[in-house]
């Protein structure tokens, strides 16, 4: 049973969400709060596996409200309740750096039962990711289930089966389409033995391409130059001209230090596909190009990219990389049907470099929820582009990367801290 906190200063939106959260299973509402200083007490003392946090509420707002979480041993997961307006946008960007788990935006539609239902449909595979990371974090925990893991159903080291660990998640959620009540993460159902589960233990070595057993380097292989524990495949046989990037749930907070980390000269222009509505991308490039030496942009049709910049994705619409006569790479912009059930689409964009564009990409699949992106990277493994995936560790929900994983499509596993150095050091 997930326990959950309501903090909003709204008593008819409280009342909303209150009906939603009772008409999901494994869900307990342990109290309510009107501001933001009530909420922090409510906090300490039911001690919550789940915040619903709305962001501008009276006496504390949801942001410091949020700070001073974070300075807590043990912080519940927080998902904020944003307006969908510019300001709501760009403080729910700044609330996702700060690391909550994810966001919702309140519903616009003026009958209460349609927005209950928003409400509910949005905050249902939310729960179910939390509850799985609970599950997995407890059988961690357990001495009889820790030492070296063989995959579920084969002996391990010691003898006999080894017990599974990992458990599947449901993908199910928007990513830009049905904009009312919209969750930041999106994804499609996930196929039933490639289906996510949340990062579990921070401590745990970081899993190599595919497996999570001690790498061995192959011929020709090489580790990034900060950790011995990890090992990237060989380089590509022509330098990439191209990064491209696929993220979704924890996006913003990983961005926020992988973008900055990257040179200013890194030479050659970088795509981004972050699961997120209208608006929020705009913020999103807003404050990556404010903190980072490379200039990040929400991408418009009929751009042409242009080395050292960050094109990022609009909300709620496609991207598409094309090849241009002079030998350029344009961008279009489109509203296509979605994919995954998302839009903007990882397969989408990948698809289109690997066609347009092939083997002159670095493909990295960052955290978030479901399998979008793994076609896409099929596509582009066939054509000599490489693929990098970010490590379970790191990962505030291992599905896209472990989508990848499983596939036997990544060529290393990286974690967050290191993934700028790996990057850089591949693509020059």
């Amino acid at each position: 049973m997930i326990s959950v906190l309501i903090a909003d200063d709204s008593m008819i939106f409280r009342r909303l969400m209150r009906e939603a959260l009772m008409r999901i299973d494994g869900c307990e509402i342990v109290g309510e709060a009107s501001n933001g200083r009530l909420a922090l007490e409510k906090i300490t003392g039911l001690q919550p596996d789940l915040v619903t946090l709305d962001l501008e509420m009276p006496v504390l707002g949801g942001m410091d409200v949020l700070t001073q979480l974070k300075m807590e041993p043990r912080m519940p997961a927080v998902v904020v309740i944003s307006a969908h307006t510019l300001r709501g946008s760009e403080i729910t960007i700044k609330a996702l750096e700060c690391g909550a788990f994810d966001f919702i935006t309140k519903p616009q539609t003026g009958s209460p039962e349609a927005a209950r239902d928003q409400l509910m449909h949005a905050l249902k595979p939310i729960l179910k990711s939390l509850a799985i990371r609970r599950d997995v974090r407890s059988i961690l925990q357990n001495p009889v289930s820790r030492g070296p893991v063989a995959p579920p159903g084969e002996e391990s080291p010691e003898g006999g089966v080894q017990t599974q660990r990992r458990v599947a998640s449901s993908g199910e959620g928007s990513s830009g389409i049905g904009y009312p009540a919209i969750r930041n993460s999106g994804a499609g159902s996930a196929p039933a033995d490639r289906q996510q589960h949340p990062a579990t233990d921070r401590h745990r070595t970081p899993a190599g391409p595919v497996s999570g057993r001690e790498q061995v380097l192959p011929a020709g292989a090489e580790r990034t130059p900060s950790s011995d524990s990890v090992m990237i495949r060989a380089r590509p046989a022509q330098k990439p001209g191209l990064l491209v990037i696929g993220i979704s749930t924890g996006g913003p907070n990983a961005l926020s230090e992988l973008i900055p980390a990257l040179p200013g000269d890194l030479g050659i222009p970088v795509l981004i596909v972050q699961h997120m509505p209208p608006l929020f991308t705009r913020s999103l490039a807003d404050s990556l190009n404010k903190k980072s030496a490379l200039t990040v942009i929400e991408a418009e049709a009929g751009m042409t990219v242009q080395p050292n910049w960050v094109y990022v994705a609009p909300g709620g619409r496609h991207m598409r990389a094309v090849a241009m006569i002079n030998g350029g790479i344009g961008l279009q912009i489109t509203d296509d049907a979605p994919e995954n059930n998302c839009r903007p689409s990882v397969d989408y964009l990948f698809r289109s470099v690997a066609q347009h564009l092939p083997g002159k990409a670095l493909a990295v699949i960052m955290t978030g929820m479901g399998n979008d992106g793994t076609l896409g990277v099929r596509l582009l493994k066939r054509t000599g582009s490489m693929c990098l995936i970010q490590d379970e560790a790191t990962c505030v929900v291992y599905g896209m990367p472990r989508a990848v994983a499983e596939a036997g499509l990544a060529d290393g596993a990286v974690p967050l801290t290191m993934m700028a150095a790996a990057v850089t050091r591949i693509i020059r």
